[in-house]
């Protein structure tokens, strides 16, 4: 199978994992100063709001929006390992953050084949569907961000009684 790589796409791809690897670290730091909480929810919404875009941003803007993906995933992975860590501690096993491994890896498998399939059946006129894809995924982004805060907040609660 050939795969056509565009090189604008390799730097796309590199614009967004740059600042995300750069910015896990002090992230991480941050949340555990003032919790995972609400960095976790702030990242959520950003990268929904700028994921629902993708379709519509002109290719010129495309780089600043791989830039802002890239710091949105960095303030929900860091404090969602911290997250798993305070699990663990309370004593819910040491096999999470093997399971949080897992979730992510299955995510990067689903997500194109879920959002390929999606472009394959919403496009019409033989043209696909790119833009109403993104912006259904930037809004299932932040429904599930929605759920986050209220399946969370009872985790953050018992997060700040034990500092």
């Amino acid at each position: 199978i050939a795969i056509e790589i565009w090189p604008w796409l390799v730097g796309l791809v590199a614009l967004f994992m740059i600042p995300f690897a750069a910015l896990c670290y002090p992230v991480g730091r941050l949340a555990e100063r003032v919790g995972w909480f609400p960095l976790l929810v702030a990242g959520n919404i950003a990268f929904g709001l700028v994921y629902g875009t993708y379709g519509f941003t002109p290719r010129s803007l495309l780089p600043a929006s791989m830039v802002l993906s890239g710091v949105a995933s960095a303030f929900i992975f860091a404090p969602s390992l911290l997250l798993v860590s305070d699990l663990v501690k309370r004593g819910h096993g040491e096999g999470l953050f093997g399971m949080f491994q897992i979730a992510g890896s299955l995510g990067f498998l689903a997500g194109p084949m879920v959002g390929g399939n999606l472009v394959a059946i919403t496009g019409a006129d033989g043209r696909p569907a790119y833009p109403q894809v993104l912006r259904m995924v930037g809004v299932a982004e932040l429904a599930r961000a929605a759920g986050s805060v209220a399946l969370l907040r009872g985790v953050a609660a018992v997060q700040r009684t034990e500092v």
